[in-house]
């Protein structure tokens, strides 16, 4: 993603801002010209003044001029047909007709005005052109802080905490370049990811095996997955499709393009589409023709294809784009969320999926059973409406977003304790940061400047071994008894958070 955004920024630097910068230099150096006439037309007011207005000029008038232009481009021929040296010195006085006088004063006046309004008019298109590519996009994986958002000291620390958890993960790869368990490609795309993202000397050295893993997994219908028999979801090929895209797009090699092509197409497939309340969502796997969404499979299919849409620019005219149903995907979204007539407690949160919450029910004073919000999975639904291009001022998106800060935490899932502890701080950092909101602010509580205060709790929870740092989760739900899988986690939650 990081590549991703890295040359959509350099479009819009190659396209408009340098176009700013050289039309802005010509600008200057006009002015420049301008200002010369003008203090040549102070020392010369009267013979210029009539030259102007069609009078006749004095004879004896003194011009220091360093060369004229006449309108063929051509410098002037003085006495003798011998060419005017430009210079920076004064040339003697010479004299000259009214005619020749009367026109080279005006164009000296009229030239540079006229290429000033042309600059500036393609300077403005520039600007037009600037702001068209500059588009806002989704940041996720690099959001662009307004302010420097980590302390030096803060920020040096964090740095070394990257740079020795990617040492741990080089010493974990595996011969065949994967990581954890490889029935799940999913589990070498993560750490692909943070790879990706840095600045690691051993960095081309892993990720290229890494990537050689994942290409290994990739299957004939588009997907890449393992396939296992006889369990629910099969080979979790939704979910493994979806990350492993994204992890190949983020290395900004052409070569997977066509790769990330066919995924999205096996993802699109597997946007579920039938009459009920999981229409729009994905699910761990379409092949198991289960009636099933859930919020976290339909967050990481989302992902995948608002992250990795600009391959479909490298499509011939003829091929036909490939793409989610968004607006299904939003009603989706909006019915998984709890509205204001469920409890207050619960009201703009969103539970796991239509028929489950992981952390429980209620029964409203109405009598209705409520599904109740949690921390990650409010953070996957507020994610998602920015996926699904809901504006940040919708009701949806402000409840969502009152409701986390309401509920704020690092101490634990707000709902789960510490089940899915390394997923809520993933998610919550690509969740705010999308947002686009760096101070939480709740009634007269103090304002927490969230980026700093999920750098300091992660790096607090960091374990090391032979001088290099991990992370797990003793509460092992979830996955997160997977050292890889949380180290991932943190490694994306610490790169998201600082980046500026």
């Amino acid at each position: 993603m990081q590549n991703v955004i890295a040359r959509k920024r350099a479009s819009y630097i190659d396209g408009g801002h340098v176009k700013k910068i050289a039309g802005g230099t010509i600008l200057v150096l006009l002015m420049i010209v301008v200002i010369a006439l003008l203090v040549v037309v102070s020392r010369n007011r009267d013979s210029c003044f009539t030259v102007l207005h069609g009078g006749q000029m004095s004879s004896d008038t003194n011009i220091v001029i360093s060369a004229a232009i006449d309108e063929s481009g051509d410098v002037e021929k003085g006495g003798g047909g011998k060419d005017r040296a430009v210079a920076a010195r004064s040339v003697p006085p010479f004299r000259t007709k009214e005619k020749d006088m009367r026109g080279t004063v005006r164009s000296l006046v009229a030239v540079p005005l006229v290429v000033c309004a042309v600059v500036t008019g393609q300077m403005a298109q520039s600007a037009e052109a600037g702001k068209a590519k500059a588009e806002p996009m989704i940041t996720i994986g690099a959001p662009v802080a307004k302010v420097a958002v980590l302390d030096p000291s803060l920020a040096r620390e964090t740095e070394a905490a990257i740079y020795k958890a990617l040492d741990w993960l080089v010493a974990n790869q595996h011969a065949d370049g994967s990581w954890s368990d490889t029935n799940y490609p999913a589990l070498t795309a993560l750490p692909l990811w943070a790879f990706a993202r840095s600045n690691h000397p051993k960095k081309k050295e892993v990720t290229d095996k890494a990537v050689k893993f994942i290409l290994s997994c990739v299957q004939s219908d588009g997907g890449i997955y393992r396939k296992l028999e006889g369990r629910p979801g099969g080979g979790l090929s939704n979910y493994n499709t979806a990350t492993c895209m994204t992890a190949l797009h983020s290395t900004g090699r052409e070569e997977f393009v066509p790769i990330v092509q066919k995924a999205r197409k096996f993802i699109a497939s597997s946007q579920y589409m039938g009459d009920d309340a999981y229409r729009g969502g994905l699910g761990y796997d379409a092949s198991s023709k289960r009636n099933y969404t859930d919020l976290m499979n339909s967050l990481f299919g989302f992902e995948a294809m608002r992250l990795t849409d600009s391959v479909e620019e490298q499509k011939g005219k003829a091929e036909k784009k490939t793409d989610l149903d968004w607006d299904a995907a939003r009603k989706f979204i909006e019915r998984l969320q709890n509205d204001e007539n469920s409890d207050k407690a619960n009201a703009g949160g969103f539970p796991y999926r239509p028929d489950e919450s992981k952390a429980g029910t209620i029964t409203n004073e109405a009598g209705k059973v409520i599904f109740r919000s949690y921390g990650s999975m409010t953070y996957a639904g507020l994610l998602s409406l920015v996926y699904c291009k809901v504006d940040r001022n919708d009701p949806r998106v402000r409840s969502a977003f009152d409701w986390s800060v309401k509920n704020w935490s690092l101490e634990e899932n707000p709902g789960m304790g510490p089940q899915g502890l390394y997923f809520f701080y993933y998610v919550l950092t690509k969740s705010l940061g999308a947002y686009g909101e760096d101070v939480l602010q709740s009634g007269d509580k103090p304002a927490v400047h969230w980026r700093a205060e999920v750098v300091k709790r992660v790096l607090g929870l960091q374990k090391t071994e032979d001088g290099k740092v991990y992370w797990v989760n003793s509460m092992g739900r979830f996955m997160e008894s997977d050292k890889v899988l949380c180290t991932a986690y943190c490694l994306l939650t610490l790169e998201t958070a600082a980046a500026q």
